[in-house]
């Protein structure tokens, strides 16, 4: 055990330490995880041309017009597999 657990004069320092050894672990994954995202962000927004966002900003409407299409026909199977349900459930 290192020094500072040692000095601990509390009556469940053992206790203590284990869950602040697993807290230190934790903060590493996610300071690995979040700095490995980052990183990979970076390389993809470097990689996309210069004119893409003019290219999304085109098809736009289209996406909005599937995503509306896709949300309808998503409402409307609920609403069949309800009245389903209740008539036959």
């Amino acid at each position: 055990m290192s020094r500072i657990i040692d000095m601990q004069k509390e009556p469940n320092g053992k206790t203590w330490a284990m869950a602040r050894s697993r807290f230190g672990r934790t903060v590493a994954k996610v300071g690995t995880a979040v700095a490995a995202a980052s990183a990979t962000v970076t390389a993809h927004a470097t990689i996309l041309p210069t004119d893409f966002s003019s290219d999304i900003d085109a098809v736009g409407a289209d996406i909005t017009t599937v995503g509306g299409a896709l949300i309808g026909l998503a409402v409307i199977a609920v609403g069949i597999k309800w009245v389903k349900a209740t008539f036959f459930g």
